[in-house]
This record gives C-alpha cells, sequence and structure tokens, in this order.
C-alpha cells in the first residue's frame, strides 16, 4: 500500500501530480497523471493529452496518493531508475 512515508520505494506510474518546484520555471504550476519515469526525468500526461516531460533535478512534485492524500517528493534525490529506488528501499529493510 502506498503512503505518503513509504512512496519513494513505489510506483508512481498513474497518480496525479503537480509541480511545485522546477529548475525550468514555466514548469512550475504544471499539473497531471505521472505516465513514465526514467533515471532522470518523470513524464506527465496533462488534461488536453499532450505530455510534458520533467527534469527530476530540482523540481518538487505534489502527488495525490489513491485515497487522496497528498504528499511532495523531492526528485533530486530521487534520481535513480525506478526499479533501482525500489530494490535499495527494499535492501535497506531487510537489513534494518
Amino acid at each position: 500500500m502506498r503512503t505518503k512515508e513509504n512512496l519513494a520505494r513505489h510506483e508512481w506510474i498513474g497518480l496525479a501530480a503537480r509541480v511545485e518546484r522546477a529548475s525550468d520555471p514555466t514548469l512550475v504550476g504544471m499539473a497531471g497523471r505521472v505516465v513514465d519515469e526514467t533515471l532522470r526525468t518523470v513524464t506527465l500526461e496533462r488534461a488536453d493529452g499532450r505530455e510534458a516531460i520533467v527534469q527530476k533535478r530540482g523540481t518538487t512534485l505534489r502527488v495525490e496518493l489513491p485515497g487522496g492524500e497528498r504528499t511532495a517528493l523531492e526528485l533530486t534525490a530521487l534520481e535513480l531508475r525506478p526499479q533501482d529506488r525500489v530494490k535499495r528501499a527494499k535492501a535497506a529493510r531487510a537489513h534494518a
């Protein structure tokens, strides 16, 4: 189950998101649904159907979880491939 405490370890695809802070000021305020994630980017599908690629470095996303809870993700700290982000979190939990 995704919660704001463990969201960095889970899949983001499908979550509603809004750019709160970005190194590119033209992206601030952009909103949409996360449709892809790579090592350095997150892709949002906007309401008009167009996609916007947002760099992780220097970006804060406000995301809405399925239960309606909202939280912020500092993407600079999460500049990893999605599968590596999940693996590292699981390994840290196994050693704890």
